[in-house]
């Protein structure tokens, strides 16, 4: 099944038939006009009117040859040696229109047409300073030719008026067509760019979303996993039950994220984040100490900088200590996340890309904040830091710090 046209495209393909059209409607208008006033032509006169005709339709190869200028267009050796066949055949049409009709003035004309017409083709594709001199030069041409034939004549005052008038506005007409055929060209293009780019964007909102929403859950299967794991091994069957089945239900959790993520639904809050970052956190034996203080900002971004900053501790670090602050300072809201036991390669992570780090600085200067790391002496340290803004996001007003239980499992590096 064909794909359906757009309305731009469509108006795009009238005006290129519209100029071809152009190129031709001369000889359809003195057929009108034979038929119309009973004129009787000659064999001399239909021979003419023939000839006539073939150099108009080596100027609808001119008409095409523009429109393929102003779409960009590119033309094979066979195409510009068609277009050399159609100047020959358009020069030899005029001249020998002149000739066959001899002293019929409407020989003349024609053949001023035609190169009037043919002009039009040219100058559609310049610049509107470029058609305003061609156009100039072209009156005065015009009227040299028509005193020069008919001489200081009443007759050939009404010609050089009619130039005057009749050369601008078609020079100007067949420009106009040409300018709007290239204007929605351009704008037909602009639009596949810009549809291009969304589909980009989702793309890239939906890798970032998925490394940073399954980054933390498949860390957090990682953990519990070795958790059961190791309660089995120590005889603890109903404990390490308990753990596998929080596996089963991160796992089932996972697909309403994908859904989530497709829809771009809203997949966190700070609240939420902070409390299961200090359950991970203690369950993978991480000290983890919690201080927060009541701020209206933007919690879905800081929730997306606390989930990927507490999947590197899981998944990057052989941290036993971090801590998760969230304080306020100037109409800013700033969350510290640190963490000790960061290895020589955590330094090195950039804040670009997708993901990651990268993730937390797209996320954080699309609100309008500043996101820093630094790694000194053993600790990582990750900062965010927003405008607060009024009823946006939500935080969970619990001050002072927690300290999570930790048991006498040293715990192993996810990876």
């Amino acid at each position: 099944m064909s794909r359906r046209r757009t309305n731009p495209e469509l108006l795009i393909r009238y005006l290129e038939w519209a100029i071809r059209a152009g190129a031709v409607s001369p000889l359809l208008g003195v057929l009108i006009a034979v038929r119309g006033l009973d004129l009787d032509l000659s064999v001399r006169g239909v021979v003419a009117l023939v000839v006539w005709a073939l150099g108009l339709i080596g100027l609808d190869w001119w008409a095409r040859w523009g429109i393929g200028r102003l779409l960009g267009r590119a033309f094979t050796a066979a195409q510009r040696g068609q277009l050399v066949v159609a100047s020959a055949v358009v020069v030899a049409s005029a001249v020998a229109v002149s000739v066959i009709t001899g002293a019929e003035r409407w020989g003349l004309l024609a053949a001023a047409l035609t190169a009037l017409l043919w002009l039009s083709c040219v100058v559609m594709v310049m610049r509107l300073w470029q058609l305003a001199v061609i156009a100039l030069a072209t009156v005065g041409v015009a009227w040299a030719i028509v005193i020069a034939v008919l001489g200081p004549t009443q007759e050939a005052g009404y010609l050089a008026g009619i130039g005057v008038v009749l050369v601008p506005a078609v020079l100007g007409g067949w420009w106009l067509s040409g300018w709007q055929l290239r204007v929605l060209h351009e704008l037909e293009e602009a639009r596949d760019r810009a549809a291009g780019a969304a589909v980009s964007e989702e793309r890239a909102r939906i890798s970032r979303d998925l490394h940073d929403v399954f980054g933390q859950t498949l860390a957090a299967i990682a953990v519990k996993s070795e958790l059961a794991a190791e309660l089995a091994t120590r005889g603890r069957a109903e404990a390490a039950a308990a753990e596998m089945r929080g596996v089963h239900e991160l796992a089932d959790r996972a697909g309403t994220r994908v859904r989530a993520v497709v829809r771009g639904d809203n997949l966190v809050d700070l609240a939420g984040e902070i409390d299961g970052a200090r359950a991970l956190l203690a369950a993978a034996q991480i000290d983890c100490r919690v201080s927060i203080a009541p701020v209206s900002a933007p919690g879905d971004v800081l929730a997306w900088v606390l989930r990927e900053s507490v999947t590197n501790i899981l998944r990057h670090s052989q941290a036993s200590s971090s801590t998760i602050e969230l304080t306020t300072e100037d109409d800013r809201a700033r969350l510290r996340v640190a963490n000790d036991g960061a290895g020589v390669a955590a330094a090195t992570d950039p804040l670009t890309g997708a993901g990651g780090l990268g993730g937390i600085a797209s996320r954080v200067e699309a609100a309008g904040g500043q996101a820093r790391i630094d790694h000194a002496d053993g600790w990582f340290v990750v900062e965010a830091e927003v405008p607060i803004r009024t009823n946006t996001g939500s935080t969970r007003a619990n001050t002072g710090s927690t300290r999570a239980n930790t048991g006498s499992t040293t715990k192993q590096g996810a990876t």
